[in-house]
């Protein structure tokens, strides 16, 4: 991802340095691994910052997308009680 990805979209993933957030993680909806939207996590509120496609709009698999990483939230939460739960 990052500026290949920025590139192929056409947005500021890589230029405004999304990848250096502490607070965020970043993930890269594909189809045919095509880059159709990337999405930033905030860490600290396990919500969804931002998901942008093509010049920062929606594509047509927005919803889905979202939907999709909406119903996952917990996942992440998950795993990082586990991985702090190791580091004690």
């Amino acid at each position: 991802m990052g500026m290949t990805e920025g590139d192929s979209l056409r947005h500021c993933v890589f230029t405004n340095e999304y990848f250096k957030k502490i607070d965020s993680l970043l993930f890269s909806a594909r189809i045919d691994n095509k880059p159709i939207e990337t999405i930033e996590v905030s860490l600290s509120k396990m919500e969804i910052a931002q998901c942008r496609g093509l010049r920062n709009h929606n594509s047509k698999h927005h919803k889905a997308i979202f939907s999709l990483m909406k119903k996952n939230l917990y996942q992440i939460r998950s795993r990082m009680k586990k991985k702090k739960a190791e580091q004690c």
